[in-house]
């Protein structure tokens, strides 16, 4: 990738280049999506090409402008057999969402047994999400999302994140994120997260 200078270091909250684990970090940061590409003369849609990945045909992105990411297939088993994709991103989405199905759960008169836990009430999230995650195994589909070749809206990029930020990566002030529905604490690629 392309993130040298300590300017991006400090303002994507990354380790200096020689230590740094991810730069795809950066990409779970709005501000990448903005600042890093010419109003009104960049695309709003962005061909990433990580450095394992190549194109073999040609690549029109006009059939793609109405779609926010083109990744390439994920096996529906991971490289790793205890983690199962079918069931893998389902799961990170309710970790993601657990402020939300607090708030729900305390909407259904469930609210007296979080106080006996001696929990406080959890606030209405200002943005409620849709809870339903999509069938990504059924039909013959398998989970899309593998970001080493990836065709991406730079405007959706920036929408997911500003409603589902990473708590350290997003740039976001921990104070703006209070009554979110959804936030990602722990580390994720960032192939994953979106």
């Amino acid at each position: 990738m392309f993130l040298l200078s300590s300017s991006y270091n400090a303002q994507y909250k990354m380790k200096s280049c020689s230590n740094f684990y991810n730069p795809s970090l950066a990409l779970m940061n709005p501000n990448y999506w903005i600042d890093e590409f010419l109003p009104k003369v960049d695309s709003d849609l962005i061909l990433m090409i990580q450095g394992d990945s190549f194109l073999c045909h040609h690549l029109d992105p006009e059939k793609w402008r109405d779609v926010a990411f083109v990744g390439g297939v994920w096996p529906r088993v991971h490289v790793h057999p205890e983690i199962k994709m079918c069931g893998y991103m389902p799961a990170k989405w309710r970790s993601w969402t657990h402020k939300q199905r607090m708030w729900e759960s305390q909407q259904q008169g469930s609210l007296e047994r979080i106080n006996m836990q001696n929990k406080p009430p959890v606030n209405r999230p200002t943005k409620l999400q849709n809870m339903t995650f999509p069938p990504i195994c059924t039909g013959g589909r398998a989970p899309v999302g593998n970001g080493g070749l990836s065709l991406r809206s730079r405007k959706w990029m920036v929408e997911a994140i500003t409603n589902c930020p990473h708590t350290l990566y997003s740039g976001m002030n921990t104070s703006d994120m209070i009554n979110l529905a959804c936030l990602v604490h722990n580390a994720e690629n960032e192939d994953v997260y979106f």
